[in-house]
């Protein structure tokens, strides 16, 4: 728009020059000079310019026939409108150009005997105009497409990146909360037993002690490893074990040493399970000893956990035993909600809640994809 007024007065100038060229007079100078003042406004309202442009180069050859330039104005207003419409617009133009150059070359020169060359020079000119501004108009659009296209697909890659960041932001808190929360109940658990038989039982006592010392130093090691993926995930000596079915008779022992009497009952083959099941199964076992230590540590537990060929199914039940406050009033669910999170992203399921006889039952049933045999 601020190269307008410049093209406008340069346009004018050229064809006062012209015009005096070809011996015109002072008023014939100035009327064709006139005709390029509205390319002022040529960008902002390129049809109307088009259109005044058009009409005084009509009126204008009409009364002086004999001069040449009048269409360099309608040149470049032909020129804007196509950059600045639309292949419709340039199409219906293009239809109405032959009209225009047939009354311009009879309106030019009509005396002259080679009318039709006249009209078919006028008529390529005019052509020629309207095709170079659609011409850029469509290069201008694809390089606009092409960039939209780039921009979207970094926004894309932004939003699947950040999407990543935040499942793992989840994963994390996920296997804190495990850890954190198992080890907590487990500890106080043990705590309570060993305060409660240090002056009778000593050595049970004592017994207390090291296990929470085993189970302190454990879950140091597992929030070490959690959290020192967030410091720096492409460092390979935060790496730690994958949980595995192997590791739950472990999280058994820690329960009993807590005072919490446990059954378990492994059916199948769990250590072939994919390593992703096998850590589900590891955390919702653990998940669900440590909701009894937390709710019902007087209670009995049982951990059942089954193999099939084309499913697993977890469960950890408790007879409802303990003076522990009843579940509905005691916790955030967080565990629960975990636990159903790990089933649900491998294609399974979890049902919670009191028994018929007593106490609370968790049960995990997770499809086995062993991939092509």
């Amino acid at each position: 728009m601020r190269r307008d007024p410049a093209l406008a007065g340069a346009t004018a100038l050229v064809l006062a020059a012209g015009a005096a060229a070809q011996g015109a007079s002072t008023l014939e100078v100035i009327g064709l000079a006139t005709l390029g003042l509205p390319l002022v406004v040529r960008t902002r309202w390129p049809v109307a310019v088009l259109g005044v442009v058009a009409g005084g180069a009509v009126a204008y050859s009409a009364l002086v026939p004999a001069l040449d330039g009048v269409i360099l104005p309608m040149l470049i207003a032909l020129y804007t409108v196509g950059v600045r419409g639309s292949r419709r617009r340039s199409l219906w133009l293009a239809a109405g150009l032959l009209p225009a150059a047939v009354l311009f070359g009879l309106l030019v020169s009509p005396e002259d005997g080679d009318a039709l060359g006249r009209i078919l020079e006028t008529a390529s000119q005019l052509g020629f105009a309207l095709a170079v501004g659609e011409a850029v108009r469509s290069r201008r659009e694809y390089v606009e497409a092409v960039r939209d296209r780039a921009e979207h697909a970094a926004h894309e890659r932004e939003l699947e990146a950040r999407r990543r960041v935040d499942e793992e932001r989840v994963r994390l808190a996920r296997d804190v909360h495990d850890v954190v929360a198992h080890s907590i109940a487990t500890i106080t658990t043990q705590a309570a037993v060993g305060a409660h038989l240090g002056r009778d039982e000593p050595d049970r006592a004592l017994e207390a002690l090291i296990s929470i010392r085993q189970v302190s130093h454990h879950a140091l090691q597992d929030l070490r490893h959690a959290l020192g993926a967030l410091r720096d995930p492409t460092d390979e000596t935060v790496s730690r074990p994958t949980p595995s079915v192997e590791a739950i008779p472990e999280l058994v022992q820690q329960a009993r040493t807590a005072g919490v009497g446990v059954d378990l009952r492994m059916r199948g083959e769990p250590a072939e399970l994919p390593a992703a099941v096998q850590v589900a199964v590891y955390r919702i076992v653990q998940e669900g000893l440590t909701n009894v230590m937390r709710h019902a540590s007087g209670a009995r537990a049982t951990v059942d956990l089954a193999v099939s060929d084309d499913e697993v199914v977890v469960e950890v039940r408790d007879d409802g035993g303990g003076p522990s406050p009843p579940r509905s009033t005691v916790g955030t669910r967080s565990g629960l909600t975990g636990m159903s999170e790990r089933a649900r992203a491998l294609g399974g399921s979890l049902q919670t809640g009191a028994r018929p006889g007593g106490g609370f039952g968790v049960r995990a049933v997770m499809p086995i994809d062993r991939g092509p045999p």
